[in-house]
């Protein structure tokens, strides 16, 4: 039994996670009933206002005098009762007469943000739940007999009147894989209702997403006490750095495995960004077409084209997928603000990708002599060859006088009158020489294969890039790939679109990107309220728009590390107002710094013009400042943060999605267009 504060004072808490009906709760009487001497308290956390879990397990008889069940009811522990989840495991604690604690979640909740609450700290007491108690494991419980149409459904948690607040956006095939990423024990429920071959199929998918977690198998939620209560698995270090797929991504770690039961999986890597529109038509459209349609789960990180300065994340969760804002390149952040040791890696990465291109060129020019090696003749006349090597200086002593013509047919004429005994050593010779030969091509193979030259760092576009893990059933990865590869810009484009800006590409995503910018980051209602970039900007200004008062959100941006571009969107969509052109006057020398710091000033004055045109077109200010365009654009043109060549190319494009807004606004700049079209031909 657990002495007083048990080891190290901590009491060990296990979490029990899984969909509706997967059998946590039956999971649960389980180890009541069979908890092996442990002194057990229960906490069972139900989204309803009666807690029907707790209600099960009270009916079930099997909690002892001495220990306890608390009911954490109307919500999810991963969210709106993280508090009391945090005050009812410090009050379990310090009553130092448990052994254990199992927590049942409810069906919607994630076993990350249950996690973190072991690092939250009281203000008032400045300790954490971790010094009281500590997190034994993270257990998912799966139903193997429904965990393939899950990932296929495209149900919300609204659909299925799951949700855990109102405006919940999740999806069902999201939080499945959530629940499934983020756990160390997977425990594969209800196997007497598939066969081996489904079975093989559900194990080898969950090694997939998540191939740190022990996966083990049940029949109605039956599982040794031991197997949970005798081993600790949890890692904090580990939950920090989740998932551990993407890490292998990152890394260029991934080992491709023998496909099993049709689950398999391969990295897609680029240097050109996606298109948005093709890239909306092949993963969000439902369903999905070709080879894509077997994908089940993808996740990582991409380069989107009309998004140069951020990650954009991308996840595939069964049918749905979603594209959101990530932390910025580090090409559009100052390289003053990166990690020390930074630009020095990227630079060994690139060194070591031009070393294996050399390899690799080394690697082809071998396979070439030896494919000419592995043409020649079949082994027998190998073993004459060897004959005639071990005996041509004695032939030659013996018959002086012959020419050679006539010595190599003397010799072939002696290795045809040999014995079956006589021939072996030479036969044997060539037989091993054809081994090793193909040996050694079939490694140079690999070598060239494992060798492809890949560095995160570009010359020209620096970090940004796309790496996404891509797992699947019945997948034809190379199919996949190239339908991916489909969605990128062409060379073409890259050259032609790029002085016209691909900020200017139809953008299907830009619209929940811009509102989770604005949100945070959010992704989805269950998030909880917390103040993103904007807030944090907002909250420096101290006032009306000044000088100092700007410089001040300069610096709140900076700490941030958020990029040149997004601060000018911020700044035309918040700051400036229908006095924009003065305010831009009033602000030359920080404007003018904030400029500088752009490390793609072209693509910079595109952010601007952008923002000019939101600017004017807002519904927040007078119509009449649509009228301004000219003074604003000439406000800017004399601080020197727009080109004579830009604003031409500027006026000449239109945003197809917004085609009506653009005209309006090129109309209104037609004069300062005009004056900088005759400025340019002035002698």
């Amino acid at each position: 039994a657990r002495e007083a504060g048990g080891k190290g004072g901590a009491l060990p808490v296990t979490v029990l996670s899984g969909f509706l009906g997967a059998g946590k709760t039956t999971l649960l009487n389980h180890m009541l009933n069979n908890r092996e001497g442990h002194r057990i308290a229960v906490v069972v956390n139900d989204m309803a206002s009666v807690n029907v879990d707790a209600e099960l397990v009270r009916q079930g008889g099997v909690l002892k005098k001495e220990e306890k069940m608390i009911e954490l009811s109307n919500g999810c522990i991963c969210c709106t009762l993280r508090e009391d989840l945090l005050t009812s495991l410090s009050s379990l604690a310090a009553e130092t007469r448990f052994d254990h604690v199992l927590v049942e979640s409810s069906g919607i909740s994630e076993p990350l943000p249950v996690a973190e609450t072991f690092t939250f700290e009281d203000p008032a007491t400045r300790s954490s739940l971790n010094d009281v108690a500590r997190l034994h494991n993270l257990v998912t419980v799966v139903d193997a007999a429904s965990i393939f149409d899950q990932l296929g459904t495209m149900d919300t948690l609204v659909d299925r009147g799951w949700e855990d607040v109102p405006g919940d956006k999740r999806t069902v095939s999201h939080l499945l894989c959530d629940q499934l990423e983020f756990a160390d024990l997977l425990l594969v429920n209800k196997c007497d209702l598939v066969s081996e071959a489904q079975l093989g199929a559900v194990e080898t998918f969950l090694r997939k997403v998540n191939p740190t977690a022990e996966v083990v198998r049940s029949e109605h939620s039956k599982l040794p006490p031991a197997t949970l209560l005798g081993t600790a698995r949890f890692s904090m270090k580990k939950a920090e750095e989740h998932p551990q797929w993407l890490v292998e991504a990152r890394e260029h770690e991934h080992t491709p495995e023998t496909v099993e039961y049709g689950i398999s999986s391969f990295v897609f890597r680029a240097k050109r960004p996606f298109h948005p529109e093709r890239l909306f038509a092949a993963m969000a459209s439902r369903p999905r077409q070709g080879a894509l349609a077997g994908l089940l789960r993808l996740k990582g990180f991409a380069w989107l084209a009309t998004q140069p300065n951020r990650q954009a994340h991308a996840a595939l969760a069964g049918t749905q997928f979603t594209l959101s804002p990530g932390p910025p390149w580090w090409v559009s952040i100052p390289r003053a603000q990166w990690p020390e040791g930074l630009a020095e890696e990227f630079q060994a990465e690139e060194a070591a990708a031009e070393k294996a291109k050399h390899e690799m060129y080394l690697a082809e020019q071998a396979e070439q002599m030896l494919a000419a090696q592995l043409a020649a003749p079949p082994p027998a006349e190998h073993a004459l060859y060897y004959y005639k090597r071990a005996h041509r200086a004695a032939t030659e002593e013996a018959n002086p006088e012959a020419d050679p013509a006539a010595l190599v047919q003397l010799m072939e004429e002696r290795f045809e009158a040999l014995t079956a005994e006589e021939r072996a050593p030479f036969e044997e010779k060539a037989a091993d020489e054809q081994q090793r030969t193909s040996a050694l091509a079939a490694a140079l193979q690999l070598a060239q294969r494992d060798a492809t030259p890949y560095s995160p760092w570009d010359a020209e576009h620096g970090d940004r890039r796309t790496e996404l893990v891509c797992i699947g059933r019945e997948l034809d990865g190379e199919a996949a790939s190239a339908q991916l590869e489909a969605c990128l810009l062409t060379a073409d484009e890259m050259v032609l679109l790029k002085e016209e800006g691909w900020g200017w590409l139809p953008d299907p995503f830009a619209p929940s990107w811009l509102k989770a910018l604005g949100h945070g980051g959010a992704e989805h209602a269950h998030d909880h309220a917390h103040g993103g970039p904007a807030d944090a900007l907002l909250g420096g200004m101290g006032g009306e728009m000044t000088e100092a008062n700007l410089r001040g959100v300069m610096e709140v941006a900076s700490k941030q590390g958020l990029p040149t571009d997004y601060f000018l969107g911020f700044l035309f969509e918040e700051l400036l107002n229908e006095n924009a052109a003065k305010q831009i006057k009033q602000c030359a020398p920080a404007l003018r710094e904030l400029f500088a710091a752009s490390p793609d000033k072209r693509r910079t004055q595109w952010t601007i013009l952008e923002g000019v045109v939101n600017l004017v077109t807002s519904p927040k200010h007078p119509s009449w400042l649509l009228k301004k365009t000219p003074v604003i654009l000439m406000a800017l043109y004399d601080i020197d943060m727009l080109e004579e060549d830009v604003v031409i190319l500027w006026s000449r494009s239109r945003r197809p999605a917004h085609a009506e807004v653009d005209m309006k606004v090129r109309e209104a700049a037609a004069p300062f267009i005009k004056w900088l079209r005759e400025a340019e031909v002035e002698p």
